[in-house]
């Protein structure tokens, strides 16, 4: 026998609030906020305080195989705009790194010196 055989309230799939995002960036600049009309503004902004997120750096070729590290395509972001929190793609350990339990919902990007531009999946969830 079912769990569930009918529901009291019928749910229709476009109610609630969503509290998941997801984004792809293609990073073509050299410094933080570069990628908006003002120079100044964040590259991303999930519009939910977030519980966690995930980035991946696309363009990062052959990293389950043989690609030489470190690669050309390394992506830099910020957490504040102006200081480097992390990086994406310069070793096989970081082309992809999720965040639990953080909080952030403003991210910069940019293309590291002698990097070449890259494509940045940007994958957020909220608490409900």
């Amino acid at each position: 026998m079912p769990l569930f055989t009918q529901l009291a309230v019928p749910i229709t799939i476009t109610q609630g609030n969503s509290f998941d995002d997801f984004a792809k960036l293609d990073v073509t600049w050299s410094t933080f906020g570069y990628g908006q009309a003002d120079h100044k503004s964040p590259d991303y902004y999930a519009p939910f305080s977030t519980q966690g997120f995930q980035l991946i750096n696309l363009t990062v070729d052959g990293y389950e195989t043989s690609q030489t590290w470190p690669s050309s395509n390394v992506i830099e972001y910020s957490f504040n705009g102006s200081d480097v929190s992390g990086e994406l793609g310069s070793g096989r350990s970081n082309v992809a790194l999720t965040f639990n339990n953080r909080v952030n919902c403003l991210m910069w990007f940019r293309v590291q010196a002698g990097s070449s531009s890259s494509v940045v999946s940007i994958q957020a969830w909220g608490i409900r």
